[in-house]
């Protein structure tokens, strides 16, 4: 959990890079550790890659129910169903509630 601190601390730097290879790390240690898919997932969404943040999302429900999860990925779908009706992609955006 040493390293998991370490990349929470580093996150709020802006030091992305590094953030996302310590997670990488302590994924390869601890890999059904929730808390990492989570963390993961709001880097990200930093990232602004909304489809890896909604995968990791799911991995960390999976694993560990947490309602601020649940709403941050409902949150996800909501802004990727905008980007597909936006793009003209409908019928996409409506294919989203079925996932």
């Amino acid at each position: 959990m040493i390293l998991l601190k370490m990349a929470i601390m580093k996150r709020p730097l802006v030091n992305l890079t590094k953030s996302y290879f310590t997670i990488n790390e302590v994924r390869k240690i601890k890999s059904l550790v929730a808390e990492v898919y989570a963390e993961k997932a709001e880097i990200y969404i930093m990232l602004c890659d909304f489809s890896s943040a909604i995968a990791h999302f799911k991995k960390a429900l999976s694993l560990k129910y947490v309602t601020e999860w649940e709403q941050k990925l409902n949150q996800l779908y909501f802004i990727k169903g905008l980007g597909l009706i936006e793009g003209g992609y409908c019928n996409d955006a409506l294919n989203l509630v079925n996932i």
